[in-house]
């Protein structure tokens, strides 16, 4: 792909959005600044200061990203393939996989729920499905 190929394509707004990986206003400040129309992309001088604000917002906080590759760094210190992916039929994590833009949510949510679960079970508490099978109950002794 050459230079002139990728200004073609900015310039007919022919390009998918950045992924959902990325925040929203970063996805926003790169959307207005590749817009078809000229007069309607930011300046060199809002551009800059939209991304100090951004960047202002997120100062001490970290990432989702950061965050995901933190939990799925410490889920496979403790084993998780072999005690919550194998069992489960389910994929390795992935930093994205609970961001990412899909029409996957009743895996994520059943992922979700199994990793809150092996969890839980790790620290001593048991969770045990209601009689009423509307829910689940927890015992055991409390996470501290």
């Amino acid at each position: 792909q050459t230079l002139y190929d990728i200004f073609k394509k900015i310039n007919n707004g022919d390009f998918p959005p950045l992924p959902d990986v990325f925040s929203q206003e970063l996805r926003s400040l790169v959307a207005r600044m590749l817009h078809n129309d000229p007069k309607r992309r930011p300046t060199a001088a809002e551009a800059y200061a939209y991304a100090q604000r951004a960047c202002e917002a997120f100062h001490d906080r970290p990432s989702g990203m950061t965050l995901m590759v933190a939990i799925t760094d410490r889920c496979k210190l403790l084993d998780y393939e072999t005690a919550v992916c194998q069992p489960n039929g389910l994929p390795l994590l992935t930093p994205s996989f609970f961001s990412s833009a899909d029409s996957f949510a009743g895996i994520k949510f059943r992922y979700f729920r199994c990793l809150v679960q092996w969890l839980l079970a790790l620290n001593g508490v048991e969770v045990v499905p209601s009689k009423s099978g509307g829910g689940a109950a927890v015992r055991g002794k409390p996470i501290d």
